[in-house]
């Protein structure tokens, strides 16, 4: 039994070691926050020193909508400095596993003590979600900052590579064209033929609702009138010229030489041959500056008639809406670019060629670093770490965390003080947020820098 005596004293020596040692931690924990200021491991210090001499207090809390809630879900507040700490989390939503469920009540566990002096007038809870839609993934990988960093990237790479990819692409890009179009105008009349009954259908129903009941009123009401007011003048001044070069007696007496029992014929015909090619084409060529500016005028009134403007508006947009007809045309495209067999064929040999597969090796290989580049911006490195951005994702994606937090914030409208007998009401947050995560991937610890190299002192030796 005396024997025993040196290990008990050692184990009393190692005890009191230890609770002095946290003792001691509290204390400093404690000056150092009553001054302000926190050293690299204050903060282990400070939580340490504060789950010690305040334990959290169990409160109830009440949502007037299901909200989705698990045990240790995290409540935040704000600090006087602005800062978002942690002061509490969910100790039960009163579910069967500790799984999220869907609840209006839970029980909570929060460090009273800061709420106190924080928020004397009474307090609620501001309940907010991480999206998991890919839009969100997508929103978070590629913010402002990102983008600007690859566009930054690739107008850099693009600059450098563009002429030698371009050299390259560009007989590739060129040859298949021709693939495609070849293709495509093979397959083109039987499509055409296929769709000959659709086309006559659509034709006939436009004859009727456009041309006639639009088309022909309008040509009739606002286009003749326009070409007969253009036109009149110049057509009276060459009918009278062409009056004045015409002979009747050379019409009249052919004429009555072809009535004539004699053998030749067609002497009117002879003669009036000649009086279109020696008279009636001159006197046209020579007004041919007349005829141009008459049709452009007639052109210039007609695109700017309301009318003519209202009712060919009205036309196409009937067209462009006509489901029908858009029908048909997807239909057509369909079977010329994506289920024509020939296209298909034409298309899978060409891209199996050597000229396409040496192309595209070449670009490959010339934009390889931009693509490991964009990925070091988004993802991260292994020199300075995953990338903030990238750490969200991986934890609420992958690790499922910080899916689900919690914010106290004032409530003016409550009575003083929030006691164990009073629910704390939670809300939905109507103001999206990110969830307040202090890791940052490109910042190491401080407690894993490596410290920094001093130079050896000079040498004194002789």
């Amino acid at each position: 039994m005396k024997a025993d005596i040196p290990g008990k004293r050692i184990r009393i020596a190692l005890g009191g070691l230890l609770w002095s040692g946290l003792l001691l931690w509290a204390v400093w924990a404690i000056c150092l926050q009553a001054q302000g200021t926190r050293a690299p491991l204050a903060g282990l210090f400070h939580d340490i020193g504060r789950w010690l001499l305040g334990a959290p207090q169990q409160y109830s809390a009440t949502a007037d909508t299901m909200l989705m809630l698990a045990p240790n879900d995290p409540i935040f507040m704000k600090n006087a400095q602005g800062r978002l700490v942690q002061i509490g989390r969910v100790r039960t939503a009163f579910g069967a596993t500790i799984d999220p469920v869907a609840t209006q009540s839970a029980l909570l566990l929060i460090d009273e003590s800061q709420l106190r002096s924080m928020y004397p007038e009474g307090f609620s809870l501001e309940y907010h979600t991480t999206p998991s839609s890919l839009d969100w993934v997508a929103r978070t990988l590629l913010s402002a900052e990102r983008r600007r960093e690859i566009t930054a990237i690739i107008t850099r790479d693009w600059d450098i590579q563009s002429a030698a990819v371009l050299s390259r692409l560009q007989p590739v890009l060129i040859n298949g064209l021709k693939h495609i179009s070849v293709a495509v105008e093979a397959e083109l009349p039987k499509v055409l033929e296929r769709h000959r009954a659709d086309f006559t259908k659509l034709s006939d129903r436009y004859q009727g609702e456009l041309i006639q009941q639009r088309i022909v009123p309008l040509v009739r009401k606002e286009i003749l009138p326009i070409v007969e007011q253009e036109i009149q003048p110049v057509a009276l001044q060459l009918g009278r010229e062409l009056w004045e070069r015409v002979s009747l007696w050379s019409f009249t007496w052919r004429y009555l030489y072809d009535v004539s029992p004699l053998p030749e014929r067609n002497a009117v015909r002879r003669e009036f041959e000649r009086f279109l090619a020696d008279e009636i084409t001159p006197a046209i060529e020579a007004r041919t500056e007349d005829f141009v500016k008459v049709t452009e005028r007639i052109v210039s009134r007609i695109s700017t008639n309301p009318e003519v403007r209202r009712v060919v508006r009205e036309s196409l947009q009937a067209a462009a809406t006509d489901n029908e007809l858009q029908k048909l045309m997807g239909t057509m495209l369909r079977e010329l670019f994506i289920t024509n067999p020939v296209l298909q064929t034409t298309l899978n040999d060409y891209l199996k060629s050597d000229q396409v597969r040496t192309a595209l090796q070449i670009a490959s290989s010339s934009f390889e670093p931009s693509a490991r580049a964009i990925g070091d911006a988004v993802f991260g490195n292994r020199n300075e770490g995953i990338t903030a951005e990238f750490s969200r994702v991986m934890r609420t994606q992958i690790l499922l965390k910080d899916r689900r937090w919690l914010i106290v914030v004032p409530a003016p409208a409550a009575p003083p003080g929030n006691t164990q007998n009073q629910p704390i009401r939670m809300q939905a947050a109507t103001v999206p947020a990110e969830f307040p995560l202090e890791f940052e991937g490109r910042q190491q610890s401080p407690l894993t820098q490596p410290e920094p190299l001093v130079p050896p002192p000079p040498s004194t030796a002789p």
